[in-house]
């Protein structure tokens, strides 16, 4: 029989809960609702993402409900997407293991490492946040995912690299040139907007020589 916690949170519509959620929702003291996710926690049927946030357990919302490391990233610490390596692993262009968790944030950065993985979050101090970047849903699963050029741009912004063609991108990232995507030349321009960046302006204009891909 379910007790009280697991049948406020059985259908639940997201993933996660925050602690001010369970006191709102659950009757009793402050020390009752901690001894409650004290056995949760112990039991697994919450996980500890954060101070305060806990991912919901299958045991509670059943097996279609397993932890998924890219969607429970935006809840650790938003507004981020998933970008940089993890995003270009996604896109299968890396072809190395990426063993943590890579995004973007307007906010300052920072590293979450919880059981569940290690989260890292660079700044990126731009407006139009969200621009290149897609809505994935995978197994009601769902997260924001930074497209593959946006990703890279990313890439380059993040870790201030210099550079100003295709070399470094196949010789560093080891990606293979044909697995890049077209950049029409309208997403270039949008591109170069969104970063306000010369170290990005020149490495647009570098691989704008390079790639035939046109408008």
């Amino acid at each position: 029989m379910a007790n009280a916690l697991e049948s406020v949170l059985k259908n639940r519509s997201l993933p996660v809960v925050l602690n001010r959620e369970l006191s709102f929702l659950l009757p009793g003291t402050k020390n009752s609702l901690h001894s409650r996710v004290k056995r949760a926690l112990a039991k697994e049927k919450l996980i500890r993402l954060r101070k305060g946030l806990y991912y919901i357990g299958s045991s509670i919302q059943g097996e279609s409900n397993k932890l998924n490391p890219y969607e429970i990233a935006a809840y650790i610490y938003a507004p981020s997407c998933i970008s940089l390596e993890s995003a270009l692993a996604y896109h299968q262009l890396i072809p190395e293991a990426v063993y943590r968790v890579t995004c973007v944030t307007s906010k300052r950065s920072v590293i979450f490492e919880i059981p569940v993985g290690v989260f890292s979050y660079l700044h990126l101090p731009l407006e139009g946040f969200y621009t290149e970047v897609e809505l994935v849903s995978v197994n009601q699963n769902h997260f924001f995912l930074a497209k593959p050029w946006r990703a890279l741009c990313d890439y380059i912004y993040c870790y201030k690299k210099n550079w100003i063609n295709l070399t470094p991108v196949l010789e560093s990232l080891r990606i293979d040139k044909m697995d890049l995507p077209p950049l029409p030349k309208e997403k270039m321009i949008e591109l170069k907007k969104f970063y306000c960046s010369r170290r990005i302006d020149r490495f647009l204009k570098g691989i704008e020589k390079e790639l035939d891909y046109g408008a």
